[in-house]
């Protein structure tokens, strides 16, 4: 089956239109490009490529582009692989599947073989690879969508934007119904995982496996101000998970509620529910040129 790449032109920068001209000839004849032109026209094109038979179906931009086209190959019950060139600010799933930076060796794997299957995460009518949540990750995953600001993206942008959203952020009361616990209490944020990493490379579940059937469920309880702050850094190395007020659960669903409904991140993208329901599709798509390893 042919490959289709599927470009975000505005992807990390402007570094996917500048990829629309420089891809074609690195690539086998019979594959093909295809830029989007706007919101979710990823998903779109995914599920016509999908049903045409293409295959495998590549990713071209950040974890929202790679979010968008899942949604769109999750329609087709007959799925085929899905490929990754990580050329977004973030690029949070493709790190923690550890698909290479360098776009030669990244298409290089993308041909290499099927890969190996990894969870599709699901919030209710959404779905996604990496990290969900709602609290204080959603209001920054906000500003930056309303930033004007190419230079503060990804990790700088992340950081940026979290110390002026924590100025004047005050902890939400939140329900999180796991398996086995129901937790209520004022939080930081609640960061649901399948992938190890967001917000351009923070560790917020370190144990996280993409293809262990579970979900990683961060819970930072009521930070101060000072605490949060101190804690920005652990994250990088994944040693926030030390702090007494911050705890990680596993589960195989979520549920999270607050009184006046519940605003969440689906990797990046901000949406509102009355209550946000989060599971998993174990092995629900293919990573192309992606094995699993032994754990």
């Amino acid at each position: 089956m042919p490959a289709l790449f599927i470009v975000n032109p505005v992807a990390g920068r402007g570094a996917g239109a500048r990829l629309l001209s420089s891809l074609p000839p690195t690539l086998p004849a019979d594959a093909e490009v295809v830029p989007t032109r706007g919101p979710s026209d990823a998903s779109r094109i995914a599920e016509e490529a999908a049903r045409a038979g293409f295959g495998p179906i590549v990713a071209v931009g950040g974890d929202g582009t790679v979010m968008e086209t899942v949604n769109g190959m999750m329609c087709v019950s007959s799925r085929p692989s899905l490929g990754i060139l990580p050329v977004g600010s973030g690029n949070d799933f493709a790190r923690t599947v550890g698909i290479p930076r360098d776009i030669g060796q990244a298409i290089q794997r993308i041909y290499s073989h099927e890969g190996d299957p990894v969870d599709v995460a699901c919030c209710n009518d959404r779905y996604f690879l990496n990290v969900g949540g709602a609290g204080l990750d959603t209001d920054v995953a906000r500003s930056l969508e309303r930033s004007r600001s190419m230079l503060l993206r990804g990790q700088a942008g992340y950081v940026v934007h979290g110390v002026k959203v924590l100025s004047r952020y005050r902890n939400p009361l939140l329900t999180v119904h796991l398996d086995d616990q129901v937790i209520t209490s004022r939080c930081l944020l609640v960061a649901v995982a399948n992938g190890r990493y967001f917000a351009g490379g923070m560790k917020i579940c370190p144990g996280a496996e993409v293809d262990d059937g579970m979900l990683d469920v961060c819970v930072a309880g009521d930070l101060s101000r000072a605490e949060a702050l101190s804690q920005i850094p652990m994250i990088y190395f994944g040693r926030h998970v030390r702090h007494p007020k911050i705890h990680v659960h596993r589960s195989r669903h979520v549920r999270l509620e607050q009184p006046e409904g519940v605003t969440v991140q689906l990797d990046g993208a901000v949406v509102e529910y009355p209550s946000a329901e989060f599971s998993l599709v174990p092995r629900g798509l293919r990573i192309a040129g992606w094995r699993s390893g032994p754990r």
